[in-house]
């Protein structure tokens, strides 16, 4: 086939202006969104059978048609597969250079009707997968402020924070940058412990591997144990009080008797409760990192005969 012919009835088809009489063409989506690299397809919906018509891009034609003969351009003749029935066009591997607009113009059979429409490209690079820093290795709860950073690689990129499997709203003690990428904690708790990062655009999603952070707290208050654990108590029974409290790292325990620090641990002995053990039992818990201290008491009250001792916790 001769290419003057048809180019000049393909540009006869573009610029007909006919009367649409219904006559329409509907693109499957206004916005196509594809990764780099593969192919974009186009794809048009006509209302009635058609003759022909083009493609352009930018206001550049791609191809023209009538029946199932065709004119490609020079710079897409390796590029771009067209459906002559519906008008859907094809382009192969798409790059950052092809976004844009591109129209598609047909002409019903009979060439008395005309339509167009337009699909507009965003050719994207998929997004890697993110990765977490901070802005220290540790932290002091209630004392220290968390930033946290989310960077991945991509074309318009979106970040989302996820603590466990909640997702994250802006607002409170847990801030969000405009651009999502940093999250704040403010008074960082104990319970603020892990946390990853969704990166995504319209062609790809990855999720950061889980970073936890490292949250120094306590002591909380301490608890006594007293064993035997009961109400009375016989003379000459031997009494351990045992001592704990919540605390990261493990709190240093002391105990004070009669006013003094012993440093005995976590546990202390009575042994052979009489009248003169009869006082306060403090045991107080330190933490070295958070500089925190808190202490509880237990106020023993040992009498002669069958209700021998009472004990009394006391909190300090």
């Amino acid at each position: 086939m001769a290419l003057p012919p048809l180019t000049a009835l393909a540009f006869c088809l573009v610029i007909s202006t006919g009367g649409s009489q219904g006559f329409t063409v509907e693109p499957a989506q206004s916005d196509l969104y594809v990764r780099i690299g593969e192919d974009a397809e186009f794809t048009v919906r006509p209302s009635s059978a058609i003759e022909g018509g083009n493609w352009a891009f930018k206001g550049k034609t791609i191809v023209m048609w009538i029946g199932t003969s065709s004119l490609i351009f020079a710079e897409y003749r390796s590029r771009v597969n067209l459906n002559f029935t519906s008008g859907s066009l094809a382009l192969r591997s798409v790059n950052e250079s092809d976004n844009g607009a591109y129209t598609v113009t047909v002409t019903a059979v009979g060439g008395a009707a005309q339509a167009s429409a337009t699909v507009t490209l965003h050719a994207l690079e998929p997004v890697s997968r993110p990765h977490i820093t901070s802005n220290a290795n540790s932290f002091i709860e209630h004392n220290d402020t968390v930033v946290l950073a989310c960077v991945a690689a991509g074309t318009d990129v979106s970040y989302t924070w996820i603590e466990y499997n909640r997702v994250i709203p802006n607002g409170g003690r847990l801030e969000l940058s405009a651009s999502n990428t940093t999250l704040t904690i403010t008074g960082v708790l104990r319970s603020d412990r892990q946390f990853t990062c969704r990166a995504s655009n319209p062609v790809s999603a990855e999720t950061s591997e889980p970073f936890h952070l490292n949250v120094f707290y306590g002591p909380d208050l301490p608890i006594i144990i007293p064993d035997p654990d009961t109400p009375a108590y016989t003379s000459g029974t031997d009494v351990t009080l045992t001592c704990s409290a919540e605390s990261k790292p493990a709190a240093v325990l002391g105990w004070y008797l009669q006013g003094d620090l012993v440093p005995s641990g976590a546990q202390i002995t009575i042994p052979n409760v009489s009248t003169k053990n009869s006082g306060s039992y403090s045991c107080r818990a330190f933490n070295d990192i958070t500089g925190r201290y808190r202490t509880s008491s237990i106020l023993i009250d040992i009498k002669d005969g069958p209700d021998n001792m009472k004990i009394t916790p006391r909190v300090q």
